[in-house]
């Protein structure tokens, strides 16, 4: 089933400095974390596990690419 890969972990930030609206967006509590406000990052992209567990690249959720770092529509 194709859906939007969400990455979490200790290596994630809380956010996006000064963009509190991006941060809002991207950055979604984590509901399978108890006890915990854990954060899970929405990457924008969208993929799927193959019959051996692996994850597969689809596209993007957006019309978004990222050229040397920057973010193009």
């Amino acid at each position: 089933v194709p859906g939007e890969l969400l990455l979490g972990g200790s290596g994630i930030s809380k956010g996006y400095l000064n963009r509190e609206d991006l941060t809002k967006e991207k950055f979604i509590v984590n509901p399978f974390e108890e006890g915990k406000s854990k954060v899970l990052y929405k990457t924008g992209d969208l993929v799927q596990r193959n019959a051996l567990g692996q994850i597969v690249f689809l596209g993007r959720v957006d019309d978004q690419v990222k050229i040397r770092g920057y973010r193009v529509e």
